[in-house]
């Protein structure tokens, strides 16, 4: 069995449903699958014990700064794979055209020669 997938872990750790057959095999002897689910189960812990006094100052529609955002979009950025940087929207080089030249156009396909058309009847 592959490993448990992230979300599933998450469903384990919220106790939503219990892990059984293959999947409570898997979790007794994968120990990176066990690590994930009680690291997922300390977070879940920390969110449900966490008091009114313990979220003053942070309002329900707490935005953080764009200046966070920007931080962690580069380190997102910085990364991932070369090739996955492509297709991420918002990826695109700098000096890239904001969308593909047309046929014909300076860096575009060529535009299609009128004379390998066939020739019309008569």
């Amino acid at each position: 069995m592959p490993h448990i997938d992230g979300g599933r872990l998450t469903e384990l750790a919220l106790a939503h449903t219990p892990a059984v057959g293959v999947e409570a095999a898997h979790l007794a002897h994968c120990a990176r699958c066990r690590t994930e689910l009680a690291a997922t189960r300390r977070v879940v812990r920390a969110v449900r014990g966490a008091t009114r006094s313990d979220r003053a100052g942070y309002p329900h529609r707490c935005r953080p700064p764009a200046r966070l955002w920007r931080a962690i979009e580069a380190a997102v950025r910085e990364a991932a794979p070369q090739d996955a940087r492509q297709d991420v929207p918002g990826n695109a080089p700098r000096d890239a055209p904001a969308e593909p030249p047309g046929p014909g156009a300076p860096g575009g396909p060529a535009a299609p020669d009128p004379s390998d058309r066939p020739a019309e009847p008569d």
